[in-house]
């Protein structure tokens, strides 16, 4: 495992290896890309691994035939079309990639929709519905209704997840058999570019 000093993560299931194989393509060593996958090449690869992968736009996407992804990512939009596009691109940089997305436009009349359209339409794992102005509690209710992932989390259209935060919430999820699992959060001030640690977990 040539990246365990790099991501000494625990993986539960044989996708882990599918993980860890997104990360080493994506390393930043590029002068060494080829020498790499040529030592991964002689330590025989299974014949079946493209069932667990596919490579749109150059990027690995985990592709097995469990219908269940790890994650169901719930974000309500109203009026966000300013913070949206950060958020969204902080989920599609996460480091766990079995994952789905599901967006609830709560009556927007800015730009959101158009956003949200746009990242569905090139990542088939970001999903949107419609509803008319409702409030938050509403859409992220809607959201849980269609949900299928293992495990459920929020995220507001004005935040944004740290790369690796679904997969060290996961692991911790999986390695303690828990219902339930807290982070800590950063406050981030806009104008001064400076974040501060949330006390409340």
């Amino acid at each position: 495992h040539y990246s365990s000093w790099q991501k000494p993560w625990i993986y539960y299931d044989v996708y882990g290896s599918a993980k860890w194989l997104n990360y080493f393509l994506d390393s930043p060593l590029k002068s060494q890309k080829v020498h790499r996958v040529s030592v991964m090449e002689k330590q025989k690869l299974p014949k079946n691994i493209d069932k667990w992968l596919e490579i749109p736009n150059g990027k690995m996407v985990e592709t097995h035939d469990n219908k269940t992804p790890l994650i169901s990512i719930l974000m309500p939009v109203y009026n966000a079309e300013l913070f949206l596009r950060e958020a969204l691109d902080s989920i599609s940089r996460q480091t766990l990639i079995d994952f789905e997305v599901i967006c609830v436009n709560d009556g927007s009349t800015d730009n959101s929709l158009e956003i949200l359209k746009e990242y569905s339409t090139k990542d088939p794992r970001f999903k949107y519905v419609n509803q008319r102005n409702q409030y938050a509690g509403v859409a992220r209710n809607n959201a849980i209704k269609i949900a299928k992932g293992e495990y459920i989390t929020f995220l507001d259209a004005d935040d944004m997840f740290t790369p690796n935060a679904l997969e060290v919430l996961y692991c911790r999820a999986k390695s303690t058999n828990a219902d339930v699992v807290l982070a800590t959060a950063y406050s981030y001030d806009n104008l001064s570019k400076k974040r501060s640690l949330l006390n409340w977990c």
